[in-house]
């Protein structure tokens, strides 16, 4: 699968494998900006609308996209098969300084 920037899928593989590796860490997931879909609000306590903007890229944040590399270790954080891999898991991963980014700036599309 090649993108409209000459980049694999392959390639993008080998590189987050490679940065897991390098930074020695437990769990490396790529990351997309996510353009916000509405607009925004600042709100006073009153509840009346102290300005309005429409969104744009500089509001965007990133976002898990999906595709990551675990080392074997990755098995002392599930707990059992009822356990939610983006919750209790990922959130000790990022405490404890386990879980890097890899930062994708190229084409994405959501799957769901």
């Amino acid at each position: 699968m090649k993108s409209n920037k000459g980049i694999t899928l392959t390639s993008l593989i080998i590189y987050v494998i490679g940065l897991t590796i390098m930074v020695a860490t437990i769990a490396t997931l790529t990351t997309t900006l996510c353009e916000p879909s509405k607009g925004l609000l600042s709100i006073g306590g009153n509840n009346a609308v102290k300005s309005f903007r429409e969104k744009n890229m500089i509001d965007s944040a990133p976002i898990n996209a999906g595709y990551m590399v675990l080392e074997p270790d990755i098995f002392d954080y599930l707990d059992g098969d009822s356990c939610i891999f983006e919750q209790e898991p990922m959130r000790r991963l990022a405490e404890e300084g386990q879980l890097m980014s890899y930062k994708h700036r190229g084409f994405w599309q959501c799957m769901d």
